[in-house]
């Protein structure tokens, strides 16, 4: 069954609005030492090619967590593949967009090359259960 542009438009408004007045706060959000761990070791990816301060690794690696507690409840969510793929692929522009306000302007030019490599868009798929 085909989606029409609308449904898309409210689907991706309505979540962005959901994690975007519940994403504020990390404490908030269903975080784990899983996601902790993961931001952990993608912020020190990012590191070499970044050359944070401390202050940037700090938020940078919240803010990461933050993406992906998000990232994990689409993974998780009851949907089809290609749903899953446009929701991963809109919380990817936004966590680029949330980026800017903690990197400068080259190294945010350089995290925008580099993110694919580093952290790129996947779908998980259960096999068990479809």
């Amino acid at each position: 069954m085909k989606r029409n542009s609308t449904f898309w438009a409210l689907m991706i408004s309505g979540f962005g609005l959901v994690t975007s007045l519940r994403g504020q706060d990390i404490y908030f959000q269903e975080g784990n030492k899983s996601s902790e761990t993961w931001a952990k070791t993608l912020t020190q990816a990012y590191q070499p090619e970044l050359v944070m301060d401390g202050k940037q690794i700090l938020q940078f690696q919240q803010k990461l967590e933050e993406f992906l507690i998000r990232e994990n409840k689409i993974q998780k969510a009851n949907m089809t593949p290609e749903d899953k793929m446009a929701l991963l692929s809109e919380l990817a522009r936004q966590q680029r967009a949330e980026m800017s306000n903690i990197l400068t302007k080259p190294q945010l030019r350089k995290y925008r090359k580099v993110r694919n490599e580093i952290q790129p868009i996947a779908v998980v798929v259960d096999t068990l259960n479809h």
